[in-house]
């Protein structure tokens, strides 16, 4: 709070200049009103409106920084102040006749003020509005990554399963089709023991990279457990995810790893399953077909490289 109204000592002196210059050429150009013809009433009445006016203007000095905003605000305030403190002293002093000194103050500053300290406020409303937006924002970021891998930078197996059940409730009831591919890296466990865990997730990592940017913007990919990942077309047929998936799979074949203490380059060769909508009722029966489909690939591979 000390360090906001520090920054202010120039607009406070605005305030007491103002408010010195009027009582000053009141004091010099006018004369006291007899005691009865004061009207103690519009005293009180105006006196409190003049101590709420520098009440707010303290706290706005008290609690904002230095601004655009801010000048609207505390001039605005500034303007009120000295067009009320003007009223107050006619009550008291009075001038002559001929001078236009009360009526320009009142009469033009008071309504300059009100126009400077409305749009102060109306500025004040946008600036909390886009306050409010970016800590939208700012929340939607953190609840979203949240549900988002560490290393790879995907979505969570979890965050995957309620997209999946999603979008087999819309299969159910517009008949849109999904498929899923599961992919794994082969000998992933050997590439970590002779090149360690963190070339291991620089893999993981530049894998996902691939897997994304061979990805349409409707697919969603994430780290499924370990070194494998899952893709979900959504709104896809079999036959158009084979043809996705087929790039996917080429795009990493041909994908050169450099570790980093290594003098040639690492190529991954991954092992895929894909399957759609037809191979289970919700996300736990589906991506448990695909994962049992992906080890039976996996044990064919196998056993053609060793016949």
């Amino acid at each position: 709070m000390k360090s906001h109204l520090s920054l202010h000592f120039g607009k406070i002196g605005a305030l007491l200049f103002a408010l010195s210059l009027i009582g000053a050429a009141n004091i010099g150009l006018g004369k006291p009103k007899n005691f009865q013809e004061v009207s103690w009433i519009d005293i009180l009445g105006e006196g409190s409106t003049l101590g709420l006016m520098l009440m707010f203007l303290s706290f706005v000095l008290i609690s904002r920084p230095r601004g655009r905003v801010t000048n609207l605000l505390v001039y605005g305030l500034i303007g009120f102040c000295a067009a009320n403190f003007q009223d107050m002293l006619d009550e008291i002093i009075r001038l002559p006749t001929a001078l236009l000194f009360d009526d320009i103050i009142e009469s033009m500053l008071a309504p300059l003020a009100v126009m400077t300290l409305g749009y102060g406020f109306f500025q004040w409303n946008q600036e909390q509005v886009s306050i409010n937006k970016n800590l939208q924002c700012r929340e939607r970021f953190y609840r979203e990554h949240s549900a988002l891998d560490y290393v790879t930078d995907l979505y969570t197996a979890l965050y995957m399963k309620q997209q999946i059940d999603r979008e087999l409730v819309l299969y159910q009831s517009d008949l849109q089709p999904l498929s899923i591919l599961v992919i794994d890296i082969e000998n992933f466990g050997d590439f970590n023991r002779r090149y360690g865990l963190e070339d291991g997730d620089r893999l993981l990592a530049q894998t996902a990279k691939i897997i994304t940017l061979n990805l349409r913007a409707s697919d969603l990919a994430c780290r499924y457990a370990g070194d494998r990942f899952v893709v979900l077309f959504p709104a896809t047929h079999l036959i158009d995810a084979q043809v996705y998936s087929a790039e996917i799979v080429n795009a990493l074949k041909n994908f050169a790893f450099k570790p980093s203490n290594a003098v040639r380059s690492e190529f991954v060769d991954c092992n895929m399953s894909l399957i759609d909508h037809r191979f289970g009722n919700d996300a736990e029966s589906l991506l448990r077909s695909a994962n049992n489909r992906l080890e039976l690939e996996k044990r064919k591979s196998h056993e053609s490289k060793a016949a």
